[in-house]
């Protein structure tokens, strides 16, 4: 059942007869419309499409980052054995 629907039945159901509780169901109805429309407009058909190349440069992005390191990290290696550690004795 949908919560404002039940929040409707409470009221029409004389359950909350206060002042305050009205106020505080009425403050509720709002939230959980303001709450639908964030999520509604979350999920727009611009932000949808824009989804997907936004991904690819983040996939890009990272993987160039990755390689960066592995490169790197082989470049480390390679000097390592280029010019050993001397032993002290």
């Amino acid at each position: 059942m949908d919560t404002t629907k039940i929040i409707d039945s409470l009221t029409s159901n004389h359950l909350v007869s206060d002042t305050l509780h009205l106020h505080q169901v009425n403050t509720i109805k709002d939230s959980i419309s303001n709450t639908q429309d964030v999520f509604n407009s979350a999920f727009t058909k611009d932000a949808v499409n824009n989804l997907w190349p936004a991904l690819e440069v983040t996939v890009k992005g990272m993987g160039g980052i990755f390689i960066f390191m592995v490169i790197f990290f082989f470049i480390i290696q390679g000097l390592d054995k280029l010019f050993p550690k001397k032993e002290e004795n």
